[in-house]
């Protein structure tokens, strides 16, 4: 089922590393992402950062062993790519909904940060010290 979600960024990026997709039971954070894609830096303007776009997809993200925040569902590719630069203390990655939704966060490190259900309905996934990368 897709879902009309918009992503807002408060001091945050999506991070999405290119790690191969078999290694990801389905998901391929290499593909070109359904929605676009954009570079931040420490700092940057405007604040939050907005980007609208449907969610979802045909893979069952809880069998892949990502983490017991990781449900939902999801598509291979990745719905929106974001290049980090900077220094921050905490990297905040949040958006709102009008259906249950689950952000799932590819780090550069290769690990899974997911969350489901933080304000309401809505998830965040916050990251200390980011590292500069995609």
């Amino acid at each position: 089922m897709k879902k009309l979600s918009f992503i807002l960024a408060l001091l945050a990026v999506l991070i999405l590393a290119a790690l191969p997709a078999a290694a990801q039971g389905g998901l391929d954070p290499a593909a070109e992402p359904n929605f676009g894609n954009a570079r931040l830096e420490a700092s940057f303007v405007p604040d939050p950062f907005v980007v609208g776009l449907i969610s979802g997809g045909d893979i069952d993200v809880s069998t892949l062993g990502l983490g017991d925040n990781c449900l939902g569902y999801a598509t291979a590719a990745p719905d929106f790519r974001l290049t980090w630069s900077g220094h921050t203390a905490t990297l905040r990655l949040f958006f709102v909904s009008n259906e249950d939704s689950t952000l799932f966060v590819n780090l550069p490190d290769g690990s899974w940060a997911c969350n489901d259900d933080f304000n309401g309905l809505n998830p965040l996934v916050e990251v200390a010290a980011p590292v500069a990368g995609t």
